[in-house]
């Protein structure tokens, strides 16, 4: 017994003169204590347990066994996540240790797939291959906490689809490549939206959370939008095309992205189509683009035809070389 692990368990030697036997062991350990021996910081909290039968002859190793953890806390200073579990099947050696089939849940949703830890200097090598199913749009965006700040998300879906990473040590070098699909959820008052969708892509994290999105589309009951490009470091730019019978559809996004509670009410009586990009940092993005409607209403005054620059920040909204015809 140490700080933060519990073991007991029983050792069989077959060979003195050049060792080799059988361990089999019970283990018991507090994640965070452990995390500060193994210097991983970003492990906040949890409990582990690991049932194992390992088999040596002198510096070769093999093990087998099930490893279960319970309501993990991960932070770093471009996510959060809270209450993970994880279950798997491990096979190990001094090489590696493969979970042929994990099955991990956090945040509402659930994930299975294989995971490898490669033994490699100066830091272990993970790997993970999974397959993502029912997790909640509006709590993935809450995790990314210099995303998200306070901000409220109003889309109901759920994200399903594939999910590949790679990483070592403290999620240094982090890289993944992501094919997913946003299915609707039955909104649950009067300012949630329903919102279906595909978005593929990559994510990196070094250290800050930077996403490429090759194709993205989305859409909502009066409204789709498409983009490409990248979001999360100052020199980034996405790529944005929406097309909207509905300003309510596009509200919740506003208020994520700008960051404001409320936002000017417009009524269209037509479509409108905004072309332009989003850039800056997910602490201080920025939309710039030119916005075209039909006719439409504000403040009790119909309007024909609006044409108009437009941009937007968490504090600033700008509308320029605009046109109105009555």
């Amino acid at each position: 017994q140490c700080a933060g692990l519990h073991v007991t368990g029983s050792l069989t030697l077959t060979n003195w003169t050049n060792p080799a036997g059988t361990l089999s062991l019970q283990a018991t350990g507090d994640i965070k204590e452990l995390a500060k021996g193994l210097g991983l910081p970003d492990l906040r909290a949890g409990t582990v347990e690991l049932k194992s039968e390992l088999t040596f002859r002198k510096a070769d190793w093999n093990a087998q066994g099930q490893i279960h953890t319970r309501q993990i806390s991960i932070q770093t200073s471009s996510f959060k996540v809270d209450g993970l579990d994880f279950s798997s099947q491990f096979l190990g050696n001094s090489q590696q240790i493969e979970f042929p089939h994990f099955t991990a849940s956090a945040l509402g949703g659930v994930a299975e797939g294989r995971g490898v830890v490669t033994f490699q200097s100066p830091a272990p090598q993970f790997s993970v291959r999974a397959q993502l199913r029912g997790l909640p749009l509006a709590t993935a965006l809450s995790s990314l906490s210099r995303a998200s700040g306070t901000r409220s998300h109003g889309y109901a879906s759920q994200i399903s689809g594939t999910l590949d990473a790679d990483w070592n040590g403290r999620f240094g070098n982090f890289s993944s490549h992501f094919n997913l699909r946003l299915q609707p959820q039955a909104a649950r008052g009067s300012d949630i939206v329903p919102l279906s969708g595909s978005i593929l892509g990559h994510a990196t994290l070094a250290p800050d959370l930077v996403l490429e999105i090759q194709d993205a589309q989305f859409q909502a009951p009066r409204s789709t939008l498409s983009t490409h490009g990248t979001l999360g470091s100052p020199q980034a730019k996405l790529a944005l095309r929406v097309a909207t019978s509905d300003f309510e559809d596009l509200t919740p996004a506003f208020k994520f992205f700008a960051g404001t509670p409320e936002i000017v009410s417009v009524k269209l009586d037509s479509q409108a189509i905004f072309s332009g990009e989003l850039s800056g940092t997910p602490a201080r993005p920025e939309i710039r683009g030119r916005l075209e409607a039909g006719s439409f209403q504000f403040r009790g005054a119909a309007w024909d035809k609006m044409e108009a620059t437009v941009a937007a920040a968490p504090d600033l909204l700008e509308i320029s070389s605009g046109h109105l015809t009555r």
